[in-house]
């Protein structure tokens, strides 16, 4: 089924991508102007084989590749409007961006406190202070 081998060339470059964006992809790619609701249909019934056959995992109304993998945050600056809408972002690659943007800014708070740090005469009650915030 060669709908499916281009099923799972997408997922596989895009995992977690949600099953529209992959009709979308696959309609683009054919050189086809718009995803209509036969195309959106016989894409979703590659998806739900390559489910079947294991060549891929369906989460919600998102389709990811069969093997683990983490999730990688994406830059969608070069797409276009439509698959830069929020929903197309899986829930797990939200968390990710999360987690990555609280890390960068622990890296700064910690990065500022021990400069400042560096300019005073360290007290017991900055020490302690400075502790608390590396335990939280």
């Amino acid at each position: 089924m060669e709908l499916l081998s281009w099923v799972i060339q997408v997922v596989e470059a895009e995992s977690p991508i949600h099953k529209r964006e992959v009709a979308r992809r696959i309609t683009e790619g054919a050189g086809l102007k718009r995803t209509g609701i036969r195309i959106q249909a016989t894409i979703e019934k590659a998806i739900s084989h390559g489910i079947k056959v294991k060549q891929c995992l369906q989460k919600g109304d998102f389709v990811w590749q069969s093997s683990v993998i983490p999730v990688r945050v994406r830059d969608r600056s070069g797409l276009d409007s439509k698959s830069k809408n929020i929903e197309f972002v899986a829930p797990e690659e939200i968390n990710a961006a999360i987690i990555e943007i609280s890390h960068a800014l622990l890296t700064i708070l910690v990065q500022t406190c021990l400069q400042h740090l560096a300019m005073m005469k360290p007290t017991l009650i900055s020490l302690q202070v400075l502790l608390i915030i590396f335990v939280l």
